[in-house]
């Protein structure tokens, strides 16, 4: 008989918690600004004036928004 070995590697709850909370952060924002009618555009334009954080760190822009909304499974109008 063969004797099994298994590793179990936690994962960082903090950091999961943390993106978790970002991530909510962006969608709360970016669901409030599409329920205000705003198109993609405008609503780019308002995410950068809030200073709110893009996934990557730098300004908003149409694809990011999309490919954003997609991933957070938000409807575009």
């Amino acid at each position: 008989m063969k004797d099994l070995k298994v590793e179990v590697k936690k994962r960082s709850a903090e950091s999961n918690s943390q993106e978790n909370e970002l991530d909510e952060q962006r969608k709360h924002a970016i669901q409030r600004l599409l329920k205000k009618h705003h198109n993609v555009k405008q609503v780019c334009q308002k995410l950068n004036e809030q200073a709110v954080n893009s996934p990557d760190g730098q300004p908003w822009h149409y694809e990011m928004l999309v490919a954003e909304c997609q991933r957070l499974k938000i409807a575009l109008h």
